[in-house]
């Protein structure tokens, strides 16, 4: 699920389970020292990748080289994106906007906006899909964890690091009581005590709607109090 354990957790077997993120965002290392053909002891280490670590010239060198037709430069090509067709107008270094947050899906459960409940980058997104559709709610569904857009500019770039599969906007009718249903089967495949139930790692984002989650009751019984712009949600409505 890309989550990060800043611990590892040992089973009642014995066994070492750690997860360590995804692309590379904090790599594992695992000691063992051996004696005699039998594990006598290990050392778990989670290395975090920032901006303490000093690049490697000739890998900083390939990364520019293979940047140079999507940035801004004689070099750049308008390329297409084989998804959905689109065309690349502008350099991905191109500044599109400014945020005051960092904008991230990463938080810990113990934080003030745990990433499988929530994220900033996906309330972002789901803002600019509603703004733009004129919707009464935006919604998408919850992934990518190791992208953080830092507070300062925005650049297209960023936008593709938080979507990068090439996605269209979609604009649906659907009832009230379906969108309850989406909330609880989100609710239902990310956090069931069962994991043979999940279905993804992170609950769906949303734009102009707010509810009360309570991961500990019965499948379809966690999500309460939905609103729709400040309005209780209507079951019967057409949203």
């Amino acid at each position: 699920m890309h989550e990060e354990t800043s611990e590892p957790v040992v089973t009642s077997t014995g066994t070492v389970v750690v997860e360590a993120g995804q692309d590379g965002t904090m790599p594992g290392e695992l000691n063992l020292k051996i004696n005699s053909g039998r594990l006598e002891s290990w050392r778990w280490t989670a290395h975090a990748i920032d901006g303490a670590i000093p690049e490697d010239p000739g890998i900083a060198q390939a990364v520019k080289q293979a940047r140079k037709p999507f940035v801004s430069g004689p070099d750049f090509v308008q390329h297409v994106n084989p998804f959905s067709g689109a065309r690349l107008t502008r350099p991905i270094d191109t500044v599109v906007g400014y945020t005051k947050v960092a904008l991230d899906r990463g938080g810990y459960s113990s934080s003030a906006m745990p990433a499988v409940i929530e994220g900033s980058a996906h309330d972002f997104v789901t803002d600019a899909l509603r703004i733009v559709s004129k919707a009464d709610v935006g919604a998408m569904r919850g992934f990518r964890y190791g992208t953080v857009v830092p507070p300062g500019p925005i650049k297209l770039e960023d936008l593709y690091h938080l979507i990068a599969i090439g996605p269209e906007i979609g604009v649906v009718r659907i009832q009230g009581r379906w969108l309850k249903r989406q909330l609880e089967n989100s609710a239902e495949g990310s956090l069931d005590p069962n994991p043979a139930n999940w279905t993804g790692g992170w609950l769906f984002g949303y734009s102009g709607l707010t509810l009360d989650l309570d991961p500990y009751r019965p499948s379809g019984l966690r999500v309460s109090n939905i609103r729709v712009n400040g309005l209780p949600l209507d079951p019967e409505a057409v949203y």
